[in-house]
């Protein structure tokens, strides 16, 4: 599942195992409002790209 999180400027491929948003240890879904940039599961359109360069 893509979880959105537009204030970030991306979608999350969440898997646990790779989160960086220290999701609770039986957590099916990323703590959106704590994305890390650097995280293995962040995946961005060209919208996005776009919106962080404005």
């Amino acid at each position: 599942m893509l979880y959105d999180n537009p204030d970030a400027f991306l979608i999350c491929a969440f898997k646990h195992d790779n989160a960086l948003c220290d999701p609770e240890p039986d957590a099916t879904a990323p703590r959106q409002y704590a994305c890390q940039t650097d995280c293995g599961n962040t995946v961005r359109t060209d919208g996005h790209a776009r919106g962080m360069r404005e």
